[in-house]
């Protein structure tokens, strides 16, 4: 990517220049994949994938308040990606920010009562809050519902329905 870049030999320097910075990434050059990723935003380059592998390099750096800001204003601009909602709440649990992270958990169950990353987020944060009932609750439901909407080959909104019937 670097010889690509200094003979200017792309389609699209932010795409030359993002592939550089996951390459800097992946070999921990933390630093240098940052200064690639803002020089990116500058092309004005707008990508939820941008946002998101910036937000993992702050947190890598350290910077843990500066990725999770990084995740809250891409998940503004980028309501529906679920790399980013998964980015977001992982960096939470990593962070130990189970609190946060059991919340930001549950308030994607709203939206996606399917989705067992979300359940697993949500054990992983009772479990660090050491409740340990709940969190095995929380892992024995997402196993279940994710079987049941699998199986009837249902979509988001109708497992959410369906679900709540039966809780009625």
């Amino acid at each position: 990517f670097e010889a690509l870049l200094h003979e200017k030999k792309y389609a699209s320097e932010g795409s030359a220049r993002y592939g550089l910075a996951v390459a800097y990434a992946r070999s921990a050059n933390w630093p240098a994949a940052e200064q690639e990723l803002l020089a990116v935003r500058k092309l004005k380059v707008s990508s939820a994938m941008v946002e998101r592998l910036l937000a993992e390099v702050k947190i890598a750096r350290g910077e843990m308040d500066g990725g999770l800001a990084i995740y809250r204003d891409a998940m503004a601009r980028y309501p529906l990606n679920l790399s980013v909602l998964y980015g977001y709440g992982n960096a939470l649990i990593g962070g130990k920010r189970y609190t946060e992270a059991l919340k930001f958990s549950d308030t994607q169950l709203q939206s996606y009562p399917q989705d067992v990353r979300f359940y697993k987020m949500r054990a992983e944060a009772n479990a660090g809050l050491g409740r340990r009932s709940q969190q095995v609750v929380a892992d024995g439901v997402h196993v279940d519902r994710a079987r049941r909407c699998a199986g009837q080959q249902i979509g988001a909104l109708e497992c959410r329905l369906l679900h709540r019937k039966r809780a009625r």
